[in-house]
């Protein structure tokens, strides 16, 4: 049987003050699959499509993973660690950019997401924490990004290696079941308890078995 696990954000960073809004709704959704007693395992594209589509319980998702890349722009060229995400992952810690914005829903998407936002560590060391840097280029494994903005201070406190975020644009050969390669935070809707989440998301892994039973028989029994 595989369901859904999901786990507190605060416990995730080991009881760390959290500097975001109502931090103890923020949680991290994994998948579980106790047949072979492994949990924590990461999410699928379409994993998490459905559970944005039917989960009731969360006023916002986001999905993410991280890479690494080759950069050139202003300096040297370097190997920067990146994380690729969609547009509801900054809205979820509930904070905004500190200087520009966030993407947008258009740049979520194969050919339109030529743009980066850069740490606030990686904008103070390399750009000098310039005020003017949003529009300005920086080449990413070869393809020209427009910088659009700077991240909060405060997400260091989770992802404090990271260099800056792209966004999450999904190709076709992506959206599969199997491919377990991202993580996904959610905020609990105001008044949803934890307990509450957990059953609502049960449930609904519950019926993945009779709605795709090749894929899910595949990767549970290999």
């Amino acid at each position: 049987m595989n369901y859904t696990a999901i786990f507190s954000l605060v416990d995730a960073i080991l009881f760390k003050p959290l500097p975001f809004s109502e931090p103890d709704r923020l949680v991290n959704l994994w998948n579980t699959n106790v047949q072979i007693s492994s949990d924590r395992i990461p999410v699928t594209v379409e994993d998490f499509q459905d559970w944005r589509e039917q989960a009731t319980s969360f006023q916002e998702m986001g999905l993410y993973r991280f890479e690494s890349v080759n950069a050139t722009g202003d300096g040297k060229p370097e190997r920067l660690r990146a994380l690729r995400c969609d547009s509801s992952l900054l809205p979820t810690f509930g904070l905004p950019a500190s200087l520009g914005r966030f993407f947008a829903e258009e740049e979520i998407q194969p050919g339109r997401d030529r743009v980066a936002i850069l740490t606030d560590r990686y904008w103070r060391t390399r750009y000098a924490g310039r005020q003017d840097v949003v529009g300005e280029s920086i080449t990413i494994d070869g393809i020209e990004h427009i910088v659009i903005g700077v991240l909060p201070r405060d997400l260091s406190k989770i992802w404090n290696q990271t260099h800056l975020w792209l966004p999450l644009a999904f190709n076709p050969d992506e959206v599969d079941r199997e491919n377990h390669a991202y993580g996904a935070i959610a905020r609990l809707a105001p008044g949803v308890s934890l307990t509450s989440a957990q059953t609502e998301m049960d449930n609904i892994v519950a019926d993945w078995p009779r709605n795709i039973p090749i894929r899910m028989h595949r990767w549970e029994y290999g």
